[in-house]
């Protein structure tokens, strides 16, 4: 009986080859078929509008992966919004979002950072305040 010690080193180099190509199509298979894969693109520019005593955020977004993204919510400076429009977006399809903001931006303020909350993570947006 041979010890391990007498393995050729291609043998070795081969059934290395075959577990690393093995293992990078068992990941490649998990990401194209099993894994979810909604994809949020921001259209244009984000805007935050002053309606009387509160803000309005409108934001444009497009679906660019192939599952539905539902939007959870909006939060700019730390602060939740009531998102009014909360449907889902199917894949291909654009939605823009209107979200009511009680924030009071300093003075001088161009734009306002915010995280736009769905289905399939978090989306870091700038709204130009208007």
């Amino acid at each position: 009986m041979k010890d391990c010690a007498a393995f050729s080193p291609p043998a070795i180099a081969l059934a290395a080859t075959v577990v690393v190509v093995a293992v990078g199509l068992t990941m490649v298979a998990w990401y194209w078929f099993l894994a979810p894969n909604g994809s949020v693109e921001v259209l244009g520019q984000p805007a935050l509008v002053r309606k009387g005593d509160y803000y309005e955020a409108c934001i444009a977004v497009r679906n660019s992966g192939r599952d539905a993204v539902a939007v959870y919510g909006l939060e700019v400076e730390g602060v939740k919004c009531s998102v009014e429009s909360g449907d889902s977006i199917k894949p291909g399809e654009s939605l823009v979002i209107e979200a009511r903001c009680s924030i009071n931006p300093d003075p001088g303020t161009s734009v306002v950072r915010g995280v736009l909350l769905t289905s399939q993570g978090s989306y870091p947006v700038v709204l130009a305040l208007v």
